[in-house]
């Protein structure tokens, strides 16, 4: 099974209770991987799944589309991924070093 390169979406939700909905929407979807209220610019960065681009589309049309609340999309859609990395670097000892 191949899939399409990962796409994070961009979107401008409007007014608080517009952002509130859209949120608890997004948090049903199981094609939605990341979900990020970002500040300046648009209220929310997505990272979704898709399996290909009818599949995207359908995602859009539910997530973007049919809300009244959403502005603005923007999509990119990845392709090549030179690096991903979970790890998060610790330091030795008890305490984290004073910057």
């Amino acid at each position: 099974m191949s899939a399409t390169p990962t796409p994070a979406s961009t979107v401008a939700a409007g007014r608080f209770e517009g952002r509130v909905a859209f949120e608890a929407q997004v948090l049903g979807s199981e094609q939605v991987q990341q979900c990020w209220r970002v500040s300046p610019g648009p209220d929310f960065v997505l990272v979704v799944y898709a399996r290909d681009m009818p599949g995207y589309l359908a995602l859009a049309q539910k997530l973007f589309t049919a809300q009244a609340n959403v502005r603005n999309v923007k999509a990119y859609f990845a392709t090549k991924r030179s690096k991903f990395v979970t790890r998060i670097p610790l330091q030795k000892g008890p305490h984290l070093p004073r910057q």
